[in-house]
Order: C-alpha cells, then sequence, then structure tokens
C-alpha cells in the first residue's frame, strides 16, 4: 500500500477570493517518523523560498505522527495548530458504529448493496423498477470516504420498496440468495432511525469540508449544536447508548471547545467576527476575553504596519538624491 503526504496553501488574495494551491505530494518510502516529517516540510518551505513566518497556522489529520510534528514546528515558529475538524468529526462515529446491534445492522446492509453492485442482473432489474427519470443505483460505503456510510443507508431507504421486489423475483434472485440477503425487519426499521440519526453530522461534515469558504467560525457553533442533538432523550436501549457515543466523542475530541485550551482563543475569535454568530456562542466572560484577544490583535497589527512604514520612509530618505542646484 503506498503512503503520500501533500501539502496545500490557503490564503485570501487582494479581492478576498479564497485561493487554494497544492505546492508539493510526496510517496513515503521510508518511515514518515514526526521529525521526516518536520524535516519535509521545512524543505517545501525552502523550495519556495517562503519565510516561516509568512505561515500563521497548519491545518492536519489526526495522525500520531503527524501531531508530534505540529508539536515541533509550533515550538521552532509558533505556527497554530488546527487539526482537521471535518476529519475528528468523522471520528467521532468509529466508537457508535461498533455497537454490536447497530454493527450488524450495518454489516447486513453492506452485504445487501455489494450484492447489488456485482450482480448485473440485479442491478439491471433494480433500475427498470424505478421510474426513467429518477434511476439511482445503491452505493457502497468506503472506510476512507466520509459520510459514505450515511449515503449508503440514506439511499438503501430511499430504494428499499424496489430493492425488495427485485428480491422478491426469482427468476433474478434465487430463493435461497434472496432469503440470506433480505434485511430483518428490525434492521430495516434501525437503518432508518440511524439515517435520521446521522445527518446532522453528515451536514456538518459536508459544511466544514467546503473549499471555497472559510469553515472555521463554524466549528464551535456545530460542535455545540452536536452535543445538543445527541444529548439523551427517550430512545431505545440501542440507539440511546449510540447517542451516548458521540456525545462522549465530541467532548474528548473537540474538548477545546469546552475547556477552552489554546485553540479555542483562535477558533473563538473567528467566530465573534463572524456576523451569523457573533456572541451567541460564548458566555459573557467568555466574551470579554475574546474582545481582548481582538483587540490586542489589533493593535500588534497597527503597530507592525506603522514600523514598517517608519522603515519605508528611512529606506526612502537614504536613497534620495537631491538635484544639483543649477546657479553652481
Amino acid at each position: 500500500m503506498q503512503s503520500f503526504l501533500g501539502v496545500t496553501l490557503h490564503y485570501k488574495n487582494e479581492d478576498f477570493e479564497l485561493i487554494n494551491l497544492v505546492l508539493a505530494t510526496k510517496e513515503v518510502n521510508d518511515v514518515h517518523t514526526y521529525l521526516h516529517i518536520v524535516e519535509w516540510l521545512e524543505a517545501v518551505i525552502e523550495d519556495y523560498e517562503m519565510s516561516p513566518q509568512q505561515i500563521v497556522a497548519i491545518v492536519t489529520d489526526n495522525g500520531a505522527n503527524v501531531v508530534n510534528a505540529c508539536r515541533k514546528l509550533k515550538e521552532k515558529y509558533g505556527w497554530i495548530h488546527i487539526r482537521c475538524a471535518a476529519h475528528t468529526l468523522q471520528l467521532c462515529l468509529k466508537q457508535a458504529f461498533d455497537i454490536p446491534l447497530i454493527k450488524s445492522a450495518i454489516g447486513a446492509a453492506r452485504h445487501l448493496v455489494a450484492f447489488f453492485r456485482q450482480s448485473s442482473k440485479a442491478s439491471q432489474a433494480l433500475k427498470a423498477a424505478q421510474e426513467k427519470e429518477h434511476q439511482l443505483e445503491l452505493i457502497l460505503d468506503v472506510s476512507t470516504r466520509w459520510n459514505s456510510t450515511y449515503s449508503m443507508l440514506e439511499r438503501l431507504c430511499r430504494l428499499q420498496a424496489y430493492v425488495r421486489q427485485v428480491l422478491c423475483n426469482g427468476l433474478i434472485v434465487k430463493a435461497t440468495s434472496s432469503a440470506h440477503l433480505e434485511l430483518k425487519d428490525n434492521h430495516w426499521a434501525l437503518i432508518q432511525t440511524l439515517v435520521e440519526k446521522l445527518k446532522p453530522i453528515t451536514i456538518a461534515t459536508y459544511y466544514l469540508e467546503g473549499e471555497k469558504y472559510v469553515s472555521i467560525s463554524g466549528v464551535i457553533p456545530l460542535v455545540k449544536g452536536l452535543s445538543q442533538k445527541y444529548m439523551p432523550c427517550e430512545d431505545s436501549r440501542s440507539l440511546a447508548l449510540f447517542k451516548n457515543k458521540i456525545l462522549t466523542q465530541l467532548h474528548e475530541r473537540f474538548g477545546f471547545v469546552f475547556n477552552q485550551n489554546s485553540c479555542y482563543i483562535h477558533m473563538s475569535i473567528a467566530t465573534w467576527l463572524d456576523p451569523r454568530y457573533k456572541t451567541s456562542y460564548f458566555k459573557k466572560v467568555d466574551g470579554i476575553q475574546i474582545k481582548g484577544s481582538i483587540e490586542s490583535e489589533m493593535i500588534a497589527i497597527n503597530d507592525r504596519q506603522m514600523q514598517t512604514a517608519r522603515i519605508s520612509i528611512t529606506v526612502l530618505k537614504n536613497n534620495l538624491i537631491l538635484p544639483k542646484s543649477q546657479n553652481h
């Protein structure tokens, strides 16, 4: 299996358009320890003749080696490390999907979808059963593709009547195979409920992985909103456990939202400055701290601009050549 590391650059141009560029992609042949990652990133910066001071933050996945590399880079250059919120959100689902009854239902759904994907006869029959203008195929989930399990279950529920119609056709599916493939009623019911409960995380993930806008200001509102969505209520035992697993993971993986560590202040400033959110997601005491941080940053920016202006004026004076007088 091949491994790759990629570096992308994201910034706003003079017209405030978001620019995304791929700087480098490297196939990793040796053991990619955090020190190797640090060395390679520094090499990429050097190749493009960039100064470390030009880099504000680095966004990565949650791999231990990458996280350790970013910790080292923060020590050296002061870069802010932000873990990809969309990737972190998807990791919150792993333990929930491992609950026995839920794992069994998803496994049965995956087995059924795989059959239709592999059988051209069954696949064609499924299309023929639908209206020609709205023919859909079943989707098989992929472990590395975000939201793909939701997409698989949602599409299966949408085509449930047509799937069962094909399974009942002995000319297409043998009776013995049909009995083995058909989902139990409790599995169908559970899958429909899972689609409903997974939809908020799916929508949040799609928003967070957008490339045409800046999404950091939405992390705190989304995480706090999702934590409310998955609060315990009158659910079945499996569903209550499912929601509790997600809620626990949200608090663990997005601890900075609830515990307010160093990463929180940067995201909270972005949220505070976003006119859609402003102060809605902060306590009064937090708001005072955030406002103070913004004011301090503005003063620092102004000081840097003034210093740059003074340097420019000094350089101009030193290079200024006065014309000789015509009287001499």
